[in-house]
Order: structure tokens, then C-alpha cells, then sequence
């Protein structure tokens, strides 16, 4: 087979464009960290002896009914007390159609907590009623206390 000099052109311009897929789709892939990177980031800035690291499985089903295993990856932190409402709830989704599912079951929980609370516990029901929520990509962050916005912020930090 005879190869001219266009031939080298050609496989020369393949190979620069498939290094090209590789280096984005690796860059992609690095600004899309794993929750308990997010989280470390957050211990390492505030200390979360306020709340408990849950059984993710059990707990999200129990506080927020949703299943663990729809969705990439969660990460639940609830009160350390029943007498505490300070939590923080970190959830990849895998589907743009789940953002609104986990943001109703967060409204239902809060609205839950607030009925707990109100008539006796009014700095919880202050906290409850200043809950942080965002989105950013395929995350979804929702905390309840007083670091909940300093806790946002280093979400969003995390999350490019």
C-alpha cells in the first residue's frame, strides 16, 4: 500500500483530535468532585460536631422519604438531638427530572420540622424558616443552622 504525504497530515490531525476529547472530557470530569470531597471541604472550614453523619440509606428514607439508591451519590448530616434541627444534605443527582423531587422533599421536611417546633422551640423555628437551598449542576444542597450560608458558600466553591 502506498502512503502519500497527506496520509501522515491526516493521522497526524486524528490523533491531535482525539487527544483533544481526552484532555476535555478528563476536565470534565475533575470539576465534577465526589460528595465527600465537598464535604471534607466544609469540615475543614467548620467543624460539623453540631449534627451526625446518618446512615444515609436509612435516614434519607426516614427524614426525607427518598431512596439513596436513586441517586449518584448523598450525603446526610442530621440533628445530633431531637431537640436540634441543624442538618446538611448533599445529593447528586442522576437526572435533571430528580432536582424537583429532592426539592419537595426537603420543603415537606422543613415544613415537618417547623410543626414540630412551633409553640415551644421559636430559635428553631428561626433557624428552619432561614434554610439554604441550591443547585448547581446535577447538586443539590440543603442545610438548616447557623453556619448553613458560610457551608453554601464552600459548596459552590467545590462544585465548578
Amino acid at each position: 500500500m502506498k502512503i502519500n504525504k497527506y496520509t501522515h497530515k491526516y493521522f497526524l490531525l486524528l490523533l491531535i483530535l482525539t487527544m483533544l476529547v481526552g484532555c476535555e472530557s478528563y476536565s470534565e470530569e475533575s470539576q465534577s468532585p465526589k460528595i465527600s470531597q465537598i464535604v471534607d471541604s466544609i469540615k475543614a472550614e467548620i467543624p460539623l460536631n453540631f449534627v451526625t453523619e446518618a446512615n444515609n440509606t436509612k435516614a434519607l428514607k426516614r427524614f426525607f422519604s427518598l431512596n439513596a439508591s436513586d441517586y449518584e451519590e448523598v450525603s446526610l448530616f442530621s440533628p445530633s438531638s431531637s431537640m436540634d434541627v441543624e442538618e446538611l444534605l448533599i445529593v447528586k443527582v442522576k437526572s435533571p427530572e430528580q432536582v424537583d423531587i429532592v426539592e419537595t422533599a426537603i420543603e415537606n421536611r422543613v415544613d415537618k420540622q417547623l410543626q414540630s417546633f412551633s409553640g415551644y422551640a421559636p430559635e428553631q423555628c428561626a433557624l428552619l424558616e432561614d434554610y439554604v437551598f441550591k443547585i448547581k449542576g446535577n447538586y443539590i444542597f440543603y442545610s438548616v443552622g447557623e453556619k448553613a450560608e458560610e457551608m453554601k458558600q464552600i459548596f459552590v466553591n467545590s462544585v465548578k
